[in-house]
C-alpha cells in the first residue's frame, strides 16, 4: 500500500516548476522542470522571450504588452480538421509513396547477445565537436547548398551504413507542430516525428547523399500533416 501511495504522489507531481536558486547577493538562478507532456524544445523558447519580457517590464517599472496565450485545444480541433482536408490526402499519399512495401530495420551491430525481453534501458554520451570541426563541416555542407543540419543528417546516415552494411536506412527528426499549424506561441507537447529516408551508396560521393538528404528533408516537412506521433 505505501508503494502505491508514493507512486500515485509521484504521477501527481506537478507538470511544471520553478525554482530561483540564490548563489550569491546579485547572482540567481532560475531553474525550470517541465514535464515532456506539457512542454517541448519549441515551448521553452516561447517561455523564455516572455519570462525576458516581464523582467524587463519589472525592472522598468511598466507591464509587459504580451499576446494571448494560444489555446492547446485549438491546436488540436485544427489537427483534427486536417484529416478531412486535400493537404492531409496528399501527404498521406506522400509517405505511402515514400515507405512502399514495407520500411527497412536497422540492424545495429551488437558486443554481446542481446536479452530475450526487449528493454528500453539507454545511456547519454555527451560529445563536443570542435569549433574547427563545425566550421569545416558548415563549409561542406554550403558547398551543396544544404544547412548544417542537413549535413550532419547525412552524415549520421552514411555512419549507419558503414556500422551496418545496409544502403536503406531510415532516420527520425523532430519538428515543431507550433511552427506548421501557425500558433508559432503555443506552450505544448506538439513535437512530430518525421522519417527520414535514406539509400545510400558507397560508390558515389558524400556530396550526393547530402544533397539527396535536402531533398528528403523539404519533403518531409512540406508533407508534415501527417502526426506519426
Amino acid at each position: 500500500m505505501v508503494e502505491r501511495l508514493l507512486k500515485a504522489r509521484q504521477y501527481m507531481s506537478p507538470l511544471f516548476r520553478a525554482r530561483l536558486l540564490s548563489l550569491g547577493p546579485t547572482t540567481h538562478v532560475l531553474m525550470l522542470t517541465a514535464h515532456h507532456i506539457v512542454f517541448d524544445g519549441w515551448s521553452m523558447g516561447v517561455c523564455v522571450k516572455e519570462l525576458a519580457a516581464l523582467y524587463s517590464a519589472e525592472r522598468a517599472g511598466s507591464v509587459a504588452s504580451l499576446p494571448a496565450a494560444a489555446k492547446f485545444d485549438a491546436y488540436a480541433r485544427a489537427q483534427a480538421e486536417l484529416r478531412g482536408s486535400e493537404a492531409f490526402r496528399k501527404a498521406l499519399d506522400h509517405w505511402h509513396a515514400r515507405f512502399a512495401g514495407s520500411a527497412p530495420v536497422l540492424e545495429l551491430p551488437v558486443d554481446r547477445p542481446r536479452p530475450p525481453a526487449r528493454t528500453f534501458n539507454s545511456v547519454r554520451e555527451d560529445f563536443t565537436l570542435s569549433p574547427e570541426l563545425v566550421a569545416q563541416v558548415k563549409k561542406l555542407g554550403a558547398k551543396s547548398g544544404t544547412s548544417f543540419f542537413v549535413t550532419l543528417l547525412a552524415g549520421f546516415a552514411a555512419l549507419l551504413h558503414r556500422l551496418t552494411g545496409q544502403d536503406d536506412v531510415v532516420v527520425g527528426i523532430p519538428a515543431a507542430g507550433q511552427n506548421f499549424s501557425n500558433v508559432e506561441g503555443l506552450v505544448g507537447h506538439c513535437v512530430n516525428t518525421l522519417p527520414i529516408r535514406a539509400f545510400v551508396d558507397g560508390a558515389q560521393p558524400f556530396s550526393a547523399l547530402i544533397k539527396a538528404a535536402r531533398t528528403s528533408v523539404l519533403d518531409a516537412y512540406e508533407h508534415q500533416t501527417i502526426a506519426f506521433g
